[in-house]
């Protein structure tokens, strides 16, 4: 087949399994090994070298570095969904190979890669902007500048994770509801610097949003509440959003309304 999934922490799935899957199966066009501890670069350079039509891989958790990374970006030219979440030995250097190689990538996830930098995200979106997915949560040396690069130069983007990305500030994300009008799935949870602007915003300019997630932002008050609450009962505005989490925002105090 074309498509193979391992997930779960399968300990007993090494390097051996992958080479061999990379040997027997050349026209596999997608393939997920979650979290599966034993595969490291050997077997992903194995499987960029005899499966040139790959077209989407999630690595999460494996203990790969950024050399197979860039196996898979140069040797697979179709790829257009990659997933390295909780990948936490890759780095700036794989970023620059994508942003030579992977100009068709639509989905691209690095949550908890805490290593890379603004210059490798924004050479990323310069040279990859049929980008409709981003996943840059828990990279916390991202500042407003990577969201800016995002914002002018990816405007497909449907869905953005900046979870705990506390350098990012209202700027930024102002201007990439500018930019992106058919974001429909925007989390910055535990942002710290977003404030009540970032919902005003998300309300004038994205009116395909279908989930926001809010939650630990701790600048957020009851006007971002009120705004989201008029959002929804304007029959002309979206009625759309049907997932929306705010937890453990402190500083809302919503009162029952008056008679």
């Amino acid at each position: 087949g074309s498509e193979m999934c391992i997930r779960d922490r399968c300990t007993s799935i090494s390097n051996t399994s992958i080479t061999a899957i990379a040997q027997y199966c050349t026209s596999l066009q997608s393939l997920s090994v979650h979290s599966c501890l034993r595969v490291n670069d050997t077997a992903v350079v194995t499987l960029a070298e005899n499966c040139p039509l790959l077209r989407s891989a999630d690595f999460t958790s494996c203990r790969i570095t950024d050399t197979a990374v860039l196996a898979i970006t140069r040797q697979c030219s179709q790829l257009h969904t990659l997933v390295l979440d909780a990948c936490c030995y890759v780095s700036d250097t794989m970023l620059l190979g994508m942003a030579e190689y992977c100009t068709n990538l639509r989905s691209f996830s690095i949550n908890g890669a805490c290593a890379v930098t603004d210059n490798a995200v924004q050479q990323l979106a310069t040279h990859c902007t049929q980008l409709e997915y981003i996943g840059l949560g828990s990279c916390g040396r991202l500042t407003d500048e990577t969201v800016e690069s995002l914002a002018q130069n990816c405007q497909q983007l449907r869905t953005v994770r900046f979870d705990y990305c506390n350098l990012i500030t209202d700027a930024a994300m102002v201007s990439l509801t500018k930019h992106c009008p058919n974001l429909s799935v925007v989390q910055v949870v535990g942002c710290k610097l977003l404030t009540d602007a970032i919902v005003t915003a998300l309300h004038e300019n994205c009116m395909n949003l279908e989930s926001l997630s809010l939650s630990w932002c701790p600048l957020l008050t009851d006007t971002s509440i009120h705004t989201l609450t008029e959002w929804q009962s304007l029959k002309n505005k979206n009625g759309r959003l049907h997932t929306l989490e705010v937890y453990g925002l402190s500083l809302i105090h919503i009162s029952e309304p008056t008679r």
